[in-house]
């Protein structure tokens, strides 16, 4: 059989390289990575790039740019706009010969382009739930023609299928729920280091200004300093943290990107109960999951981080290798990617 042909849709807003710290960017960084190290070793896929100009993933790439194209400033314009670019490629014939189109990118109207050209659509929208790229129904773009991705943090044993139906609702409107696939990291840049680690804490950027203000006030009562992406790439540093603080309501998702690497490089992490990494780091040797609210008092989340610290002064070579090897067997980027693969096959198939 020929080379299965893919278009990678992602959001040109950040061009993907190494050191990008946007869980969206990153997540299209290595899935975009990943994939080019699979078809530089195979033949049996061929990926081509539609993201932001500047992007250094080892893909053939189409640069696209937003600003190109006349708007405003708004979040609402800057919707339109990448609508807009991502039509005007669809118009002038530049996804024609593919056999899939993989689009993480927030769009809409081009997604109906595409499947209404016959090509399938693989969606998975890296933005908020409430996004309209989100609540796109299937039946507005070709049932045959569109599945629907969901990364997830917590591990999954092969593709997962799930169908619901609403009380009335006919067999011909029943939705199909994502296809899960479990999150993968690089496992090379992230690893664990010989050398002790330092006396600072890191934080991701998760919860946003809120989470900065949480993290900070954490900082500050237990006398340590913070790293933040703001400081300096995440593989120099995020390894010799003494932890990880993930103040965020959205424990899972592409949230989860940061914590992951942590784990592979077994560094703990302080998290929020309550969502998908309990599952990831609920085990006693591979994080700790206080269940502090995201109002709580700073003072009581700092006593939690004392409390985490203390258990965990310096993890011993068997802690290290127990985090590691929870990251290798859950979170390796290769195995995302083959999931990936493995789904765009039975998509081609059923063609």
């Amino acid at each position: 059989m020929s080379a299965l042909r893919v278009a990678l849709w992602i959001d040109p807003g950040t061009p993907l390289e190494p050191s990008v710290s946007g869980p969206a960017a990153v997540l299209g960084y290595e899935l975009a990575q990943g994939l080019a190290e699979h078809c530089a070793a195979n033949e049996d896929l061929a990926v081509d790039l539609f993201a932001g100009r500047g992007s250094q993933v080892e893909l053939p790439l189409v640069s696209l740019d937003p600003e190109e194209l006349p708007g405003g400033g708004s979040l609402e314009a800057s919707g339109r706009r990448l609508d807009a670019l991502f039509c005007q490629l669809v118009l002038s014939g530049m996804t024609r010969g593919y056999d899939l189109v993989h689009c993480l990118a927030p769009v809409v109207t081009p997604l109906q382009l595409v499947a209404a050209a016959g090509t399938p659509v693989l969606h998975s929208p890296l933005v908020a739930a409430d996004h309209p790229a989100a609540l796109l129904p299937p039946r507005l773009v070709a049932p045959p023609l569109l599945r629907r991705l969901r990364f997830t943090a917590a591990p999954q044993s092969g593709l997962v299928v799930e169908w619901s139906t609403a009380g009335g609702r006919s067999r011909e409107a029943i939705e199909e729920a994502p296809v899960a696939v479990t999150l993968g990291v690089d496992l090379v840049r992230y690893r664990p280091v010989a050398e002790p680690r330092g006396d600072f804490l890191a934080w991701s950027g998760a919860g946003g200004g809120q989470g900065r203000k949480l993290a900070t006030a954490v900082a500050e009562e237990v006398g340590m300093e913070l790293w933040s992406p703001a400081q300096g790439g995440a593989e120099d540093l995020l390894p010799y943290a003494r932890a990880l603080l993930h103040p965020a309501s959205e424990a899972g998702g592409i949230e989860a990107l940061w914590p992951l690497r942590a784990l592979a490089c077994a560094v703990p992490v302080i998290a929020v109960a309550g969502g998908e990494l309990d599952e990831v780091f609920g085990e006693e040797s591979c994080g700790a999951l206080p269940a502090w609210e995201i109002a709580a008092d700073p003072t009581a989340m700092a006593a939690a981080v004392v409390d985490v610290l203390e258990a965990l002064p310096r993890p011993s070579p068997e802690v290290i290798q127990a985090r590691r090897r929870r990251a290798l067997g859950h979170h390796n980027r290769r195995a995302m990617v083959a999931r990936c693969r493995e789904l765009y096959a039975a998509m081609r198939e059923a063609k």
